[in-house]
């Protein structure tokens, strides 16, 4: 029953829908709602029982899942073949603070007119690419061909690191 609730759009005529259908059903005398910046939560009393109810809606849960998943946490840098030094150093630094921060990297060059033919050329810019970025924050995919595109992606192992860190230590605490 709560399920269905939280997922109505509340307006006038809604509210007042569940409210007649609570008092009928369930008896509860009062519903609730507070709205507070894209949140709404239930309150329900119920007068005989003296009892609240507080449901949320399932933005919170949704926000839960959305950190948990690590889908939407890929950034791209795109390199021009003929790129400059300068802005080839700046481009290494951002994904060096891509990968320490934990995101996915996914470095692409790009063909513009009649480069295709130099598809060499942009192999040899991602493979120094991958050696200039510090090798120890990643571990890179092979290179891959997709028609104007080539690129490689590179992820992040300061993820795994923490978590054998954190099992040694949980370790310690459990056999002391």
């Amino acid at each position: 029953m709560y399920k269905k609730i939280s997922f109505l759009i509340l307006n006038k005529f809604n509210k007042i829908l569940i409210k007649t259908f609570l008092y009928n059903l369930l008896e509860i005398d009062f519903l609730f709602i507070f709205k507070k910046t894209k949140k709404y939560s239930f309150v329900f009393f119920n007068k005989k029982k003296n009892q609240f109810f507080l449901i949320f809606k399932n933005n919170k849960k949704k926000k839960i899942i959305k950190k948990k998943s690590k889908i939407g946490r890929l950034k791209e840098i795109r390199i021009g073949l003929n790129i400059h030094k300068r802005d080839y150093d700046i481009k290494i630094k951002k994904t060096n603070f891509f990968l320490l921060e934990g995101y996915t990297v996914k470095v692409c060059v790009i063909f513009k007119g009649r480069e295709i033919v130099f598809k060499e050329k942009g192999v040899e810019l991602i493979l120094r690419f991958q050696n200039n970025i510090k090798g120890v924050y990643f571990k890179f995919s092979d290179i891959e061909f997709e028609g104007k595109y080539i690129f490689s992606i590179f992820i992040p192992k300061i993820k795994n690191e923490n978590k054998k860190k954190k099992h040694k230590i949980y370790k310690k605490k459990n056999n002391n």
